[in-house]
């Protein structure tokens, strides 16, 4: 979990729901990531919750599971110079 100062966090939702959609991302390092099945992330339906709400941190993604989101936050979210 990254943690900005506030007092918010931005998170994704988290499936076992497999599916080939364009923001979703597979997450590969699922075991790596202390997930116990394969996992995928829904980038595209973040969501903001207080930082008192979050229970506990179930696993941290290995680096390349975190370039392959931060590639399809940018494909969802960033403006394009078209």
């Amino acid at each position: 979990m990254l943690d900005s100062g506030d007092q918010d966090f931005l998170g994704a939702p988290v499936t076992t729901r497999l599916r080939s959609a364009e923001f979703e991302v597979n997450l590969a390092g699922w075991q790596a990531a202390g997930l116990n099945v394969p996992s995928s992330a829904r980038v595209q339906k973040l969501t903001v919750l207080a930082n008192a709400n979050v229970r506990r941190i179930l696993g941290r993604l290995p680096e390349d599971a975190l370039a392959r989101l931060h590639q399809s936050l940018c494909r969802a979210f960033c403006p394009r110079s078209d």
